[in-house]
């Protein structure tokens, strides 16, 4: 039976009070507590059932529900159903063992809030209160340069639906690359830690001040989450994380950074600034008794943090209310819901999961956060091209546009209508989205497969410098389980409800196949061109017709009207693979004059109406398969003017160096080689827009297709270029456009004749200033300019050559060009 008990208040642990009886005098008890940890294939699912309530924590017994896919049971019965279940349980083991450890030096690492001491008093009361919710931060704190506030200005978002983490590795410390911050931890409260005055701490004291300033930043960091948290859920309703959950990952981040560990970088002087200070703080404790003298600093640091977690806890559950309650799986058949405010006054902490790697925890925030916005941009996909118009007709759109309901008259293609432009802004981004987070999960699983190695090897070496003892330990208990695979693991970041919950077959997320063509990182059916035949719909439902049906789209043929001479365009492509942009341009770059240079494509184009235009493309690299070779002619300009955006990003992130460079002397960068090669492909550039604009200037307005400005060239391709881009190009983007917007409106205002100007002949205006830039900035490399060298016959032994001075590379000054932008160094 399922009996529900009175919850009563409890005495705390050593006073009075019994477990509460339900009716008949014994204890309650649900029945079919299922023994043992049988394994399943998701874990048991649990059916309420309230057994007693001890020390304000009821229990909850349940009954072994049915079986689902994945997990397995730990040796204490607990089942790792999910990550976090698994992360409860082994980091529950690993705390146990530095305990008992720490426990040998509580007196001389044991911090009393009440006893820390600082410059100011707050008026009427004692130092420093018990209560670290009493905690303020312009009197509790020896930060004294102005930053004594954990969060800044707090003005910062620790919740986004758009921004992801941060999983650069130059954002990582040693042993982080591949691991990807989450965008909470961004802007973690912490402020006061960098800016401690560690001259003003008294060494005898040390142990009580460092519990003050990390019990300071614990308590506003827990109060910006809750806070930001709600803001966040009022306009997410999807998003369901577990305030306990989020305040739990933010406590073992700043049990990370105490003990040395935390792999986030943010920035070296930054980082470097911190850890002195907490160096010197624990330096002092150790200087201060003759029992720490013996131990590393880093043992130093991981006891004091074993010691002192209780009031952190204490100190980040400050801002959570009554209502916020957590549950956790206990094993023996009982989950444990946990008190009202986190359990923030419970002897017994939440989590664990501060003696769980931080790089796992990140992996599974990442998860979470993947699923939870994936199942959000889906539904939006589904119901903007598989929803209803505003006529309540059923709709069927394809991700770049198209209505797929019905062909051009006269014409054996759908057509774009407005009605599907949101299908269109849905998918191209979503499928960007997915580009990223794919190549962010690649990352984290190498890293997995490194650090698996790493640690359960014999040796346990890791490439970090970081205090990473327990951290063997955790791995080496993780290993028992058939962890050492990240197939396991991955299975185990799928059971989570937020990968499971309200998703929908078809589109279930499984880590373990993301490879896959329909697999975790596939943009979905919704999301897909039109299919081969017109789809016929009704109210409910659509249905895709045969190819034999008579409304199929057939080969198109090239046959231009008799009275129509075709416009024939040479344009050159850097093909759509991902490579550098002179690798892709070899072959131009060698012979730009070479007729028969593979990386050009031949265009007839010709434009007479709506209903005749059209563009046969041959030759190139360039096609991709599956691709005709006809295509309308409106939508070779979209192809042209996409290509030239793309390859002017990837140049001008390739010679940003070239065209800044001041130290025209350094002829061994292949600067000028590059340069030339910019040089040809913009004036190609120009010859290829003087036929695309003969092709279209009279159509130009009615196709809707002509750039007038610079804001709509950049806006109406920015998904599909961004697409394109990798990594710093990607950032090269917005620098790019800035600095091209800065142009526009100093040419405007100087000579007033910038409105006459179309957004692209501009843009190819000023490639033509960089590219002469790029050369004359590296001069001297050209060909007979560059100093020769020479064996240097002093040198015994080797055949080191030196460099010999030739004219034209002496010390005299040589004029340097500036880039149009004005920081240009910012590039």
């Amino acid at each position: 039976h399922n009996v529900m008990v009175e919850l009563t208040k409890m005495a705390p642990p050593g006073g009075s009070g019994g477990a509460a009886r339900g009716r008949g005098g014994g204890a309650a008890r649900g029945r079919g507590a299922g023994r043992g940890g049988g394994r399943g294939r998701g874990g048991r699912q649990w059916r309420q059932g309230v057994v007693f309530v001890r020390r304000g924590v009821k229990i909850v017994r349940g009954r072994r529900g049915g079986r689902g896919r994945g997990g397995s049971s730990g040796e204490d019965g607990i089942d790792d159903k999910d990550a976090k279940n698994m992360f409860d349980r082994i980091g529950k083991k690993v705390h146990e063992e530095v305990k008992k450890v720490a426990a040998n030096y509580s007196s001389q690492l044991k911090g009393t809030l009440s006893n820390a001491k600082f410059e100011k008093k707050p008026p009427g009361q004692k130092q420093t209160p018990e209560d670290p919710c009493g905690l303020d931060y312009e009197c509790h704190t020896n930060a004294t340069n102005g930053n004594s506030h954990p969060c800044g200005n707090g003005t910062k978002e620790r919740f986004s639906d758009t921004l992801g983490g941060q999983c650069t590795n130059s954002k990582m410390r040693s042993g982080g690359e591949g691991a990807c911050a989450p965008y909470r931890r961004l802007h973690l409260c912490h402020h006061n830690l960098e800016s401690i005055n560690t001259d003003k701490i008294d060494s005898g004291n040390a142990k009580h001040d460092l519990l003050a300033e990390v019990c300071l930043a614990a308590k506003h960091e827990g109060e910006s989450l809750v806070e930001k948290y709600k803001k966040y859920k009022n306009t997410n309703k999807n998003y369901n994380t577990n305030i306990c959950t989020i305040l739990a990952r933010s406590f073992a981040d700043i049990g990370d950074i105490i003990r040395g560990k935390d792999l986030y970088l943010v920035d070296q002087e930054t980082k470097q600034h911190l850890e002195n200070r907490l160096e010197t703080m624990f330096q002092n404790i150790q200087d201060n008794n003759t029992e720490l003298k013996n131990i590393p600093l880093p043992k130093v640091r991981e006891y004091w943090w074993a010691l002192n977690r209780d009031q952190v806890w204490k100190a980040i559950t400050c801002g959570a209310t009554m209502n916020d309650i957590s549950f956790k799986n206990i094993g023996n058949g009982n989950t444990i819901l946990w008190n009202e405010k986190c359990g923030h006054g419970d002897y017994n902490l939440l989590t664990n999961l501060d003696y769980v790697p931080q790089y796992l925890r990140w992996f599974d925030e990442w998860a979470e956060d993947f699923c939870t916005k994936r199942k959000h941009k889906l539904e939006n996909a589904k119901e903007q091209c598989r929803g209803k118009d505003k006529d309540g007709k059923k709709l069927y759109c394809s991700q770049n546009g198209f209505d797929c309901t019905r062909l051009i008259p006269n014409k054996d293609y759908c057509s774009r209508d407005s009605k599907c432009t949101a299908c269109l802004n849905k998918c191209i981004p979503y499928d960007l989205w997915l580009r990223n987070r794919r190549d962010e999960f690649e990352k984290q699983t190498k890293k997995y497969d490194k650090e698996i190695k790493t640690y359960i090897s014999n040796n346990g070496i890791s490439d970090s410098n970081i205090n990473n003892e327990y951290h063997k330990t955790f791995y080496q208990k993780f290993g028992k389980n058939n962890h050492k695979t990240a197939n396991y693991f991955l299975q185990l970041l799928n059971n989570g409800r937020y990968c499971k919950e309200g998703v929908e077959e078809k589109d279930a997320i499984d880590f373990t196949k993301s490879g896959d063509e329909k697999g975790t990182f596939y943009r979905s059916d919704y999301c897909q061109v039109c299919p081969n035949c017109v789809v016929d719909c009704d109210n409910e439902k659509c249905e895709v017709k045969k190819d034999n049906y008579v409304k199929c789209i057939k080969q198109q043929t090239y046959i231009p009207p008799r009275d129509m001479t075709p416009t024939p365009i040479k344009v050159l492509f850097s093909g759509d693979h991902q490579k550098d942009i002179t690798e892709k341009l070899s072959s131009f770059c060698k012979n730009p004059e070479s007729e028969n240079n593979r990386d050009y494509q031949t265009w007839q184009c010709y434009y007479k109406s709506s209903d005749y235009n059209n563009c046969e493309m041959k030759g190139s690299l360039y096609k991709v398969e599956g691709d005709p070779n006809i295509i309308v002619s409106h939508e070779c300009f979209h192809l042209w003017v996409k290509s030239l955006l793309i390859d002017t990003i990837k140049w001008e992130t390739k010679l940003k160096n070239c065209i800044n460079n001041t130290n025209v002397t350094n002829c061994y960068n292949k600067c000028n080689k590059n340069c030339e090669c910019f040089e040809n492909w913009v004036e190609q550039k120009k010859k290829e827009w003087e036929n695309v604009n003969d092709v279209y200037e009279d159509q130009k307005q009615s196709l809707g297709i002509y750039y007038e400005n610079l804001d709509n060239l950049f806006d109406s391709n920015f998904f599909q270029v961004m697409k394109a881009l990798e990594g710093d190009e990607k950032r090269k983007w917005y620098q790019f456009r800035d600095d091209l917007e800065k142009k526009f409106e100093s040419s405007e205002k100087n000579t007033g004749a910038a409105d006459s100007q179309d957004a692209i002949e501009f843009l190819l205006d000023h490639l033509n200033d960089n590219a002469t830039t790029c050369k004359d900035n590296n001069s001297l490399e050209a060909v007979g300019n560059c100093p020769k060298t020479k064996i240097n016959p002093c040198i015994k032994g080797t055949r080191k050559r030196t460099r010999k001075r030739t004219r034209g590379a002496s010390n005299n000054l040589v004029s340097v060009k500036r880039h149009s932008r004005t920081d240009a160094t910012a590039r």
